[in-house]
């Protein structure tokens, strides 16, 4: 059932300065007198690209600078008369419905005397029209001589959405509309080849012609492997998700528009205080997507009211919208059908390195970068075709023309189930626990979640450089780290499982698995080991979120002794410990010295977290220890 707020969402427009920017150049460039070029939209579905061509068509005619054709492709026509007669039938509803925009155009452009004549040069456009659609009969030359005798009157704008829908079908070419004479009627091509024939023909001539659909590897290919009428006339242009300045515009917008006009109780949360909470959703989990963002503010404003009574914690506001957003996202979004797609990826012989780039770079943020390249004899079109094919299912998206971010949070978890190794069934476990589903949010048990954090990033990142820290062994008030070394480098690439003890661990009974990360939470000293693959080195794991150096001393003792104790039972392995520290070691409390123990803290961390990652742990512990 149709709302107002539903209605008013659907009017919302922010941001998109950049992408204004560009087609404002593109239509002065337009209006100039030369060869024009053909430009096609890129991204994934859902980033905005039809809902920003609308905006800029309906500004052009607001402002009387031109007509905006705004044309649906379709896959049901059989031969090129069909297509033709379509188009014309949409160009003549055009004008009818657009007269008084034309005629003004023509007033204001023009004397009175040659006004007079290109009103009646209208009337004749129109006629021909009517008499094409009635006959049921029109060819190429037809469509493009109408369209010239149109922007002789008024520049057009003209779109063509949903593009991929002309490369499904071939049609029968009609003997008029083919480009040589005595050519049967059984002649096919691809409608999107003939549609480029009739752009071709309308290079020369005040009509800014833009491509979008949400195929992406065909809008990639149209002017290069297909569409070869305007090959090396087309240029690409690329819209991206929306910056956090737009989230923050469309949040305004939600809030002046719809939010500050409901009525609240005196027993409810003030609507400032839910907009606090969903622009932090928004930013936390839609990773700017568009589409995203529209049906989080969806399920928000179905039930606001429930909302608005719920506690002013974040932490119960996320748990109350994230299930309704993951299920809507499943249902319209990420359908069944596109998880059985991706799974159906699996088969070609490529797919595990672009599986791999895209799990891996996801672990320090929604930054992917560029396409993974292959060593020389490797197959990369290959990769770049896998690539499409994921933009095209929505999972990634570009944000350059060479770097690619995942989608959003929601589209990482659901390609994630789409598969049913540990590797990535342990990673979407990580994801989903109260750390990530909440990025930090207010609750308790911090440190434990940073583990869920470490042992993702070590079983996905493979291997570190560990330091050591070498400190001064003075009072002074100006100690400093007087040395830092590497000390081996963790040969962590083949680890494929993570397993989780309970309990405490008996070293003497302990069976280990090289290539296994241990997550042993209740052990004393440590909160995880692993063997190294070369079944050599054991390595003892204990990670700490404190500030206070004397805790951070105390851990690190402990470790050093567990270190000790392991050694004397397993005679036959060299035992170290690593000591991780969300944040930097104080010197003054840390009088340990051990060649058995190295340790990454604070700045070293960025080389396993990424940088991104590691200010946000850091910022919400502070936050966290705040509040206690």
């Amino acid at each position: 059932m149709l709302s107002e707020p539903a209605l008013i969402l659907d009017e919302i427009f922010v941001g998109r300065e950049q992408e204004l920017r560009i087609l404002n150049l593109l239509w002065k460039k337009t209006l100039k007198t030369g060869e024009r070029h053909v430009y096609v939209l890129l991204n994934a579905p859902g980033t905005g690209k039809t809902r920003l061509l609308l905006h800029f068509g309906e500004q052009l005619e607001q402002q009387r600078r031109g007509l905006f054709f705004h044309y649906r492709c379709s896959s049901r026509f059989t031969t090129t008369t069909e297509l033709n007669v379509d188009l014309i039938k949409r160009l003549r509803d055009l004008l009818s419905a657009k007269s008084s925009l034309i005629q003004e155009y023509i007033l204001s452009q023009n004397d009175d005397l040659l006004a007079e004549e290109k009103l009646e040069e209208l009337k004749d456009v129109k006629n021909r029209m009517t008499r094409s659609i009635r006959k049921d009969q029109a060819n190429l030359v037809d469509v493009v001589a109408l369209i010239q005798d149109l922007v002789a009157l008024i520049p057009l704008f003209f779109v063509a959405d949903e593009i991929q829908e002309f490369q499904k079908k071939r049609l029968r070419v009609m003997k008029n509309d083919s480009v040589s004479s005595g050519v049967q009627n059984l002649i096919e091509e691809t409608a999107l080849h003939y549609f480029t024939r009739i752009l071709k023909d309308l290079m020369h001539v005040p009509v800014l012609m833009i491509l979008s659909g949400t195929q992406y590897h065909i809008l990639s290919q149209i002017g290069t492997k297909i569409g070869s009428p305007i090959a090396q006339k087309v240029e690409q242009l690329v819209i991206k998700n929306f910056t956090p300045g737009e989230i923050d515009s469309y949040v305004d917008q939600v809030n002046d528009r719809i939010l500050k006009r409901l009525k609240v109780s005196s027993s409810s949360m003030q609507v400032s205080d839910l907009v606090v909470h969903y622009r932090w959703f928004l930013h936390a989990f839609s990773g700017g997507h568009p589409r995203t963002i529209v049906f989080i503010t969806q399920q928000l404003l179905a039930d606001v009211s429930s909302f608005l009574q719920k506690s002013h914690d974040r932490e119960i506001f996320v748990n109350a919208l994230f299930p309704l957003v993951e299920t809507d996202f499943k249902n319209r979004i990420f359908t069944s059908e596109k998880r059985d797609q991706i799974r159906a990826l699996q088969a070609h012989e490529s797919f595990p390195i672009v599986k791999e780039w895209l799990l891996t770079m996801a672990t320090t943020g929604l930054l992917l970068g560029p396409e993974p390249v292959m060593s020389e004899g490797m197959k990369q079109h290959q990769v770049t075709d896998l690539v499409y094919q994921l933009m095209t299912l929505g999972v990634i998206v570009k944000n350059g023309l060479d770097q690619y971010h995942v989608t959003s949070y929601f589209h990482l978890l659901a390609f994630l189930e789409c598969f049913t190794g540990e590797y990535e069934m342990f990673l979407h476990q990580v994801l989903t626990n109260r750390f990530f589903k909440l990025l930090c949010g207010g609750h308790t048990g911090f440190g434990y979640t940073f583990e869920h954090v470490l042992l993702s990033s070590l079983l996905l990142k493979g291997y570190q450089v560990a330091e050591r820290h070498e400190v001064s062994s003075t009072n002074d008030a100006h100690q400093h780290v007087r040395k830092r070394e590497t000390v081996f480098l963790l040969s962590l690439n083949n680890i494929t499982t993570v397993k989780e003890l309970t309990g405490d661990v008996d070293w003497s009974r302990v069976i280990l698995v090289p290539g296994t990360l241990y997550h042993v939470p209740q052990a004393r000293a440590i909160d995880m080991f692993v063997l190294t693959p070369d079944s050599h080195r054991l390595v003892l794991i204990q990670v700490t979120t404190t500030v206070n150096s004397k805790v951070q001393a105390r851990k690190m003792e402990s470790l050093a002794r567990m270190v000790n104790e392991v050694k004397m039972i397993l005679r036959d392995k060299d035992v170290v410990g690593w000591f991780i520290s969300l944040f930097p070691i104080s010197n003054r409390d840390l009088d340990i010295e051990s060649d058995d123990v190295i340790i990454t803290a604070g700045p070293s961390l960025r080389t396993i977290l990424g940088q991104d990652l590691l200010e946000r742990l850091m910022n919400v512990e502070k936050e966290l220890s705040s509040r206690g």
